[in-house]
C-alpha cells in the first residue's frame, strides 16, 4: 500500500469526525509530501552512492598513502641505520687517521733526532775540510812566493857567470843555422778555476783583472778567459796567457795568486771539494 493506492480509494463515510473531503485533502497532502519524499530520497539515494564512491575513492588512497608512510618510514629508519653505521665509520676513520698523524710526527722526529747529529757531523767536516784547503791553499801560495823569490835571487846570482861564460864562448854566426837563433816561442800558462754561484761576466772581469795586474804576460797573442765545461758542482774556467818561456814560472805563480786576489775582491766563489746533505 502507498500513498497513490489510498488516495484513489473512496470512502463511504466519516472517519473520526472527518469528512470524505477532509480525508481527501489530508491524503492530498500525504501523497504530495511522500512525492517529494520520495524524490529526497531519489536524490540523497544519488548523493549516498556519490559519497560512498568517493569514500571508497579515498578509503583507496588512504590505503595507498598508508603504504608510503609506511615505505617512506621503513626507508627512513634503514636510512638511519646506515648513517648511524656510516658516523661510525667516519668515526673511527678519524680515530685510525689521528693514529697515523701521531706515529707519522714521532717516526719523523725521531728521524729527525737520529740524523740531525750526523748532519751536524758531517757540516762541521766539511766546514773543517774547506778550512783546511783555504789554509793549505794560502800555505802553497806563500811557498810559490818564497819559492819565486829563490828563483829571482838564483837567477840573479847566475846571471854574470852565465854572461861571461856566453862571452868566452866564440861563436861563428855563418856555421849556425837560422832556426837556432830564433826566437824562441812563448810559454802558455794555464789556470783553470772552479767557480760557483757567480755570473759568467763578473768571473770574466775578474780573470781580466788579474791577467793585468800579473807581470810578464805578452798582449800577443791575446789572453783568453773561457767557461770550459760544467762540473758537478762548479763551472770550470781556463785562463790561458802567454809569456816568454824564461819567465814561465814567475808569471804561472804571479797569475795564481792574482786570480785568487781579484776572485775574492770581486765575490768570486771558487768551489772546494764538499758534500751536499737534504733531508726529506
Amino acid at each position: 500500500m502507498n500513498s497513490i493506492t489510498e488516495f484513489k480509494r473512496e470512502f463511504s463515510r466519516t472517519m473520526r469526525g472527518y469528512t470524505p473531503e477532509e480525508v481527501d485533502a489530508a491524503i492530498e497532502m500525504l501523497v504530495s509530501y511522500g512525492a517529494e519524499l520520495e524524490s529526497a530520497n531519489a536524490e540523497f539515494a544519488e548523493v549516498n552512492d556519490e559519497l560512498i564512491a568517493e569514500n571508497d575513492k579515498l578509503a583507496a588512497e588512504n590505503a595507498q598513502l598508508t603504504a608510503d608512510l609506511t615505505a617512506a618510514q621503513n626507508e627512513l629508519a634503514a636510512f638511519r641505520e646506515k648513517v648511524g653505521e656510516a658516523k661510525s665509520l667516519i668515526a673511527e676513520a678519524r680515530r685510525a687517521a689521528e693514529q697515523l698523524r701521531t706515529e707519522a710526527e714521532a717516526e719523523a722526529a725521531q728521524i729527525r733526532d737520529d740524523r740531525a747529529a750526523d748532519i751536524e757531523r758531517a757540516l762541521a767536516e766539511q766546514t773543517a775540510r774547506c778550512a783546511a784547503e783555504e789554509k793549505r791553499y794560502a800555505a802553497l801560495c806563500r811557498k810559490t812566493s818564497t819559492l819565486v823569490g829563490a828563483v829571482r835571487a838564483l837567477y840573479t846570482e847566475q846571471m854574470p857567470a852565465i854572461e861571461a861564460l856566453a862571452a868566452s864562448i866564440e861563436v861563428d854566426d855563418a856555421a849556425v843555422e837560422p832556426d837556432i837563433i830564433a826566437e824562441p816561442e812563448p810559454a802558455t800558462v794555464t789556470f783553470t778555476p772552479p767557480v760557483k754561484k757567480t755570473p759568467p761576466p763578473r768571473v770574466r772581469r775578474a780573470a781580466m783583472a788579474a791577467i793585468r795586474n800579473t807581470p810578464g804576460i805578452l798582449h800577443d797573442p791575446a789572453p783568453q778567459v773561457l767557461l770550459e765545461a760544467y762540473g758537478e758542482s762548479a763551472i770550470q774556467y781556463t785562463i790561458r796567457v802567454w809569456t816568454p818561456a824564461q819567465d814561465y814560472l814567475d808569471t804561472h805563480y804571479a797569475l795564481s795568486e792574482a786570480v785568487y786576489q781579484a776572485f775574492r775582491e770581486n765575490g768570486v766563489k771558487m768551489t772546494y771539494p764538499h758534500i751536499n746533505v737534504h733531508m726529506q
